[in-house]
């Protein structure tokens, strides 16, 4: 059995997590450093999200780890 990992961007999952948090678009990208449009060609997948983009995102948003890292990767069992 193989297994991959595939980088992917749920893009839907992480706008209803910054909703839910109660932060407006435009308050995580200033605490990430990025500006809004980056943030969405980003969620996009034009462009890839850093691992400090991800682990930025991480800390700011209330979500398990778990749920969060499925936001960023899926497991493809062949």
């Amino acid at each position: 059995m193989d297994t991959e990992i595939a980088y992917t961007v749920n893009r839907q999952a992480i706008l209803e997590t910054i909703k839910r948090s109660g932060m407006s678009i435009t308050a995580v990208c200033k605490a990430m450093g990025i500006a809004r449009s980056t943030l969405y060609r980003k969620l996009d997948g034009k462009l890839y999200f850093t691992t400090r983009e991800i682990t930025d995102l991480y800390r700011l948003l209330p979500c398990d780890p778990l749920t969060f890292i499925t936001y960023f990767f899926t497991l493809d069992v062949a």
